[in-house]
């Protein structure tokens, strides 16, 4: 339960910024720890994969150096440290890839899509800050939804 509170830390945006600041010092601390670690708890595995690829997004190059420190010093035979941490995060977390690769597709997808290409229907429900409107894509042929699960922009 601490575990998983803890690592729950960087879905706080100002963390997250605090660790960009930090990133050499942050990933020569945490980047070992959260490679080794392998909790009873498949929740807390996901979490700390979760936290590696965060930690990858922020600077590449610093989580790259912390990477191959951790593992030259606990496979000092292991040339390839990109493959070990690859397969070290497919083993704490074995969906991430799959939800990367939709993810990077949806974004792709969603980048050619402005606020004036919307069409926005009737309010499905209301918040204390915003109303949450059904809503279509207008292209010159016909509108249509994004995708099952986007009909809904929050605003």
């Amino acid at each position: 339960m601490v575990a998983e509170r803890a690592l729950q830390f960087w879905k706080n945006e100002y963390f997250v910024s605090l660790t960009r600041q930090f990133a050499v010092d942050v990933f020569a601390r945490f980047v070992p720890l959260l490679l080794k670690q392998n909790h009873w708890n498949a929740s807390v595995n996901k979490l700390c994969a979760t936290v590696l690829i965060i930690f990858k997004g922020i600077d590449l190059t610093a989580f790259n150096a912390a990477c191959q420190q951790h593992w030259s010093k606990s496979m000092p035979r292991r040339l390839d440290y990109e493959l070990a941490t690859q397969q070290r995060l497919l083993q704490m977390h074995p969906a991430l890839f799959d939800i990367e690769a939709t993810k990077t597709t949806m974004e792709r997808e969603r980048s050619d899509v402005g606020y004036l290409d919307l069409a926005f229907g009737q309010i499905l429900g209301t918040g204390s800050f915003s109303k949450v409107r059904s809503c279509k894509v207008i292209t010159k042929a016909r509108p249509q939804f994004l995708s099952p699960d986007d009909r809904f922009i929050h605003i």
